[in-house]
């Protein structure tokens, strides 16, 4: 019953006043959208980035899964031996290397003359 009452007497205002009332209520609408927007878009962000999460997962998974038991001992030796793999990569050549050249010149020096001190 409320209702019909403020429907007529919404008619019975002048055009310009509805459609002022009207223009109103747009506004309110636009605003309270133009509000979620941004929280929209917060959520979309989130999925991408719990979607990512969840395909690295997947494909970690089924690299595990894929590999027989060898090869999974195989991957956890690599994990265990990385600091080694990485002393004799990068520094034990140099090291080598500057040792051999060190004992070369030393032969050169007591091999021309020099004496050991």
């Amino acid at each position: 019953m409320e209702s019909i009452d403020r429907r007529r007497t919404f008619m019975r205002l002048p055009d310009r006043e509805r459609d002022a009332a009207l223009w109103n209520m747009l506004m309110d609408e636009i605003s309270e959208r133009v509000k979620l927007i941004p929280r929209i878009i917060a959520i979309e962000d989130d999925i991408k980035y719990i979607k990512g999460e969840l395909e690295g997962i997947a494909h970690r998974r089924s690299d595990t899964l894929e590999l027989n038991t060898e090869q999974k001992i195989q991957a956890e030796l690599q994990k265990q031996n990385a600091g080694w793999l990485w002393y004799r990569d990068k520094i034990l050549p140099g090291t080598l290397m500057a040792i051999q050249t060190g004992i070369i010149l030393a032969v050169l020096y007591l091999a021309f003359g020099g004496k050991i001190p």
